[in-house]
């Protein structure tokens, strides 16, 4: 039988579309249409499209297979239906898929409608599924084993399988680079989502559902990335975002997110997790935002499940969580007792949501030192105690470094105390006499694993036209460990004092001596020196309004730490709205001691920026290197 077009003008080759009616195909749901849905598809050629009016069309063949691309379209997924065999996929591609159009089409039973089982390279192509519908299918409904696969696009589609034991909603191969599932319903599976190491794949505004509560075949997901076997395209670039992770028949022992390797099987659609065994493999750079993950009853589910270790450049941020919360941000199945170093790049929280207090709403994980708590408005602090402003205080606040860089030990370099940003006395101008040139000091506080601690410390060029251009910053553990370190720019002497502020989350809490350290970039820097003040270490799940704070009722000992402490409030408040005004100013803040009476005979006198001399006419200030001014005192001032 010729083919006829379905438009009354001639077609051009390329436009060329195949209705299987003109091939024999009934559509009534009861004959058999397999042969006529061949014979359609052999006749569409490398450039054809098979077009499946309204109708319910029975096919019960081995799959659809070729060397051209395949372009099939219904006329509408509810208006249009393939009903499959029980051991039929309806397409069964073997060889490399230079391209697929599949939409406005509902597939229902057999074991799948898309399997492609080439392993190799197939690059250069676009898989578009589109308004489809997957009903009751026994192994996968789309499924790739392809080593290198990019661009799949499946949208506006719907999966519901036979079975919740042993199916696979859609399963793609390595090398997903912009592959998308966006819009999708996923509501029975064993998996809804299967991805291999799941490098730029993107999973958007999706619903992942269970209507069903078996799960005797064993554990369920709704998302699985298999790891890789190295770092090298372990992950980078997947997204998660604006899905909902549902509620609904979830069973003990389910997860949201699962990393974990593959059992046996003869295709990536019937190879299931293998949660029997520690993976080896590696998980790195995924982000997991914007979603909503619905938790019901007494049963605990942590977000991500993971039987590796090695999981790395995570972020779980913006995300909301209600009704039960989850057990864990990352669970492992066999938390390590030495934390992998890598991994205090996972960025985890914010949480919003109906538990969104001051409480933190549940453990990051069960393993300690695998990352950091990100809570930039202070929602979720470990504290009972309400907070009126994200910047002050914390009940999370535990104070590492105890002493003012001024007790800073020297190593081949010396140190004279200056006035510092805010006009107390917590800075010093180092001279780097060497290239081995250091101020360090011991900590006197362990750290906590895991938590995010903060290194703050102001830098300025000295005023004397010899500032060094780079400084290393670095806590360590004898030299041997490195917790946190930094190559720091000196500001110029036009930007005066910069705070630098950094957060990092340590592995471990050191084997001592534990130091912060700044020190000379090398040779060059020798003979040049450096303003340093208020170095700040402490551990808070956010930021601290100026680091240090006293202890409750803890008196000034001396006149310098009276201005000191009188500084630091006056700052806060300004910083808080609380008052009005400047900071301290730093030349006048100084404490008496500091003022001398040896005044300068000259206003080119050699003296330092912010110094002091005062005699019974006129107080006298050095408003920079060797430059005095003086300001007369009148006896009706005070």
């Amino acid at each position: 039988m010729a083919p006829l077009a379905l438009a009354d003008t001639p077609q051009k080759p390329t436009d060329l579309v195949i209705n299987v009616k003109n091939y024999g195909a009934f559509g009534d749901g009861s004959r058999d249409d397999t042969v006529a849905i061949e014979t359609a598809f052999k006749a569409s050629g490398s450039t054809g499209t098979i077009y499946f009016p309204p109708g319910n069309y029975l096919y019960n063949g081995s799959g659809l297979d070729s060397i051209h691309p395949i372009g099939i379209i219904g006329a509408a997924k509810i208006s249009t239906r393939i009903t499959l065999g029980d051991s039929s996929y309806f397409i069964n591609y073997s060889g490399r898929l230079p391209g697929l159009q599949m939409r406005e089409l509902s597939f229902s039973g057999g074991k799948g409608a898309v399997k492609h089982t080439f392993t190799g390279t197939n690059v250069g192509g676009y898989y578009i599924v589109q308004n489809c519908q997957f009903r009751g299918y026994s192994e996968s409904a789309i499924a790739s084993d392809s080593s290198d696969m990019p661009y799949w696009h499946i949208r506006d589609c719907f999966f519901d399988s036979a079975n919740t034991v042993t199916t696979i909603g859609v399963a793609l191969g390595n090398g997903s680079d912009q592959c998308i599932v966006d819009a999708c319903s996923f509501i029975r599976n064993r998996i809804h989502i299967k991805a291999r190491r799941g490098n730029n794949f993107h999973v958007t505004r999706c619903d992942l559902l269970q209507f069903s509560s078996d799960s005797s075949g064993g554990p369920r997901a709704a998302i699985w990335i298999t790891p890789a076997p190295s770092q090298t395209n372990s992950g980078s670039g997947l997204t998660i975002t604006g899905c909902k992770f549902g509620n609904e028949g979830m069973a003990a022992g389910d997860f949201r997110i699962l990393y974990s390797d593959e059992m046996g099987g003869s295709s990536n659609g019937t190879m299931l997790p293998n949660l029997g065994s520690d993976s080896q493999g590696f998980v790195s750079g995924h982000n997991i935002s914007q979603n909503a993950f619905i938790g019901s009853g007494t049963e605990l589910s942590p977000i991500i499940y993971s039987t590796t270790p090695k999981v790395r450049d995570l972020i779980v941020s913006n995300n909301v969580v209600a009704g039960t919360l989850p057990s864990y941000v990352l669970e492992f199945k066999s938390p390590s007792p030495t934390p992998d170093r890598l991994a205090q790049s996972n960025i985890i929280g914010p949480f919003t949501g109906q538990q969104a207090t001051e409480f933190l709403p549940f453990e990051l994980s069960n393993a300690s030192g695998v990352g950091y708590w990100q809570d930039p408005q202070g929602l979720q602090q470990r504290s009972n105690t309400l907070r009126n402003w994200s910047s002050g205080t914390s009940a999370s606040f535990a104070e590492i470094l105890s002493i003012p860089i001024n007790s800073f030990i020297t190593v081949s370099s010396s140190k004279t105390d200056i006035p510092d940003a805010h006009g107390g006395g917590e800075a010093v101008k180092l001279l780097l006499s060497e290239a081995t040139a250091a101020l360090t000091c011991t900590l006197t506080t362990s750290f906590a694993i895991g938590r995010p601690t903060w290194v703050e410390f102001d830098v300025a060029a000295p005023a004397d036209g010899a500032a060094a251009t780079q400084l290393f910053a670095s806590i360590s553990d004898g030299g041997s460990i490195v917790h946190w370190q930094r190559c720091i720019e000196v500001p110029s002497r036009e930007n005066g004092w910069v705070t630098y502020a950094y957060c990092f989350s340590p592995n471990d809490n050191g084997s001592g001596p534990t130091r912060i350290t700044f020190s000379t970039t090398g040779s060059s820097e020798v003979g040049k020196s450096i303003n340093i003040g208020r170095t700040r270490i402490y551990q808070a799940n956010e930021r601290q309004l100026g680091g240090r704070r006293p202890a409750v009722g803890a008196p000034a000992t001396d006149e310098r730490g009276a201005t000191v402490l009188a500084n630091n409030l006056r700052e806060t408040l300004i910083s808080l709205g609380l008052v009005s005004g400047q900071p301290p100013n730093k030349a006048l803040a100084q404490p008496a001691s500091s003022i001398s009476r040896e005044v300068p005979l000259h206003n080119d006198s050699v003296g330092t920026t912010g110094q002091i001399a005062l005699d019974s006419s006129f107080l006298y200030v050095c408003v920079a290197a060797d430059t005095w001014t003086r300001i007369p005192l009148t006896a009706d001032k005070w």
